[in-house]
């Protein structure tokens, strides 16, 4: 698995690029290890420096790392060099060197999620995907469903991750009584407060549907 890792030298990053490099290592990928310099970051000269310790310390855990500076704005920049670099996964730590601003704007982690065109795995501990990497444990995945294509999307990817080691994936689809009335066709004839039977049992059946095949 080709994986771009963006870090900003923080320990939670730490941890967060310890994953991608278990994780690449365990699907015979690589991992390309981006820092981005944003206005009032630290000098490149030492960014590179760092960035470069960093990668020998990830290759210590078996994989083939690339490093690389960037400068702009930190999710823009991820989302950028991830399409560039036909990547199929962004790892980022879900806390890093947050500055005031971005306690108002969101946090890099959750506007990279936003803006790639491929998933994002945000980090908040390597403790449960160390284990799961090793066979000690499942990694439990919640999907929160809704029949698009985006959707779609999300049981595909959690389909590659039950590839690479055990999953017990949950899909769960939120149904609004009146939209589904709508969409089956039902007029005003059936309660608006709950789903009658017959369309949680069309809707569980459609569900198992869109995961045939998917998941053995």
């Amino acid at each position: 698995m080709k994986i771009l890792c963006g870090t900003d030298f923080s320990s939670c990053a730490g941890e967060a690029a310890s994953v991608a490099a278990w994780l690449a290592a365990k699907t015979k990928g690589d991992v390309e290890l981006v820092h981005v310099n944003e206005p009032g970051g630290s000098a490149a000269k030492e960014a590179e420096g760092r960035l470069k310790t960093e990668a020998a310390r990830l290759e210590q855990l078996g994989t083939r790392v690339r490093a690389k500076v960037l400068s702009g704005s930190a999710h823009m920049a991820l989302a950028e060099q991830a399409t560039q670099s036909g990547v199929e996964l962004i790892v980022v730590s879900s806390l890093g060197c947050i500055t005031p601003v971005r306690f108002l704007v969101g946090s890099v982690a959750e506007r990279t999620a936003q803006t790639a065109t491929v998933p994002t795995l945000v980090v908040r501990d390597e403790g449960p995907f160390k284990r799961w990497l090793e066979g000690g444990r499942r990694l439990r995945l919640l999907i929160g469903y809704d029949f698009s294509a985006t959707a779609d999307a999300a049981l595909r990817w959690a389909a590659e991750l039950s590839r690479v080691a055990a999953c017990q994936v949950t899909v769960a689809y939120v149904s609004w009584p009146p939209n589904e009335v709508w969409r089956f066709g039902m007029g005003e004839s059936f309660s608006m407060g709950a789903n009658p039977p017959a369309f949680r049992d069309i809707l569980a059946g459609d569900l198992k549907e869109r995961c045939r095949g998917l998941f053995n």
